[in-house]
């Protein structure tokens, strides 16, 4: 099962996608993803990363309205009591199957997923056509 959360503010209110966040000033990469987990969903683990995204999301008319680099990170036996919801999103733990029947999912969930999966470390860069924003 994977950790996906859908988004309760705008933009793209109402997308699935994986928890994310910035890194704030002064501090690493791993600081940043332990700090989101806890404050996002409330739970705890060993880190690894798994890869790094360059997504560039796009208007219908060609606009480019995001550019960011993520950085991959997945979490073994995590532990502690999950936030099911919070006042930006809501958390549930979905299997593969689960994830490809949802409507609204972030175009770069797929792609995550096999990066995981293979368990190789692996650089993405994508540029995704976005229907609203």
């Amino acid at each position: 099962k994977y950790l996906v959360q859908k988004r309760l503010k705008h933009p793209y209110y109402g997308y699935h996608g994986f928890i994310t966040g910035k890194v704030k000033w002064g501090e690493t990469v791993f600081e940043a993803a332990k700090r989101e987990l806890q404050e996002e969903a409330g739970l705890e683990g060993k880190l690894k990363l798994a890869g790094v995204e360059h997504k560039m999301d796009y208007s219908e008319g060609g606009k480019l309205l995001e550019d960011k680099y993520f950085y991959i990170i997945t979490v073994k036996n995590p532990e502690g009591i999950m936030v099911e919801k919070f006042e930006a999103g809501e958390n549930i733990w979905l299997s593969e199957k689960e994830i490809k029947k949802l409507e609204e999912v972030f175009g770069d969930v797929l792609p995550v997923l096999k990066i995981v999966d293979s368990k190789k470390f692996t650089f993405l860069e994508k540029k995704y056509t976005v229907r609203r924003y």
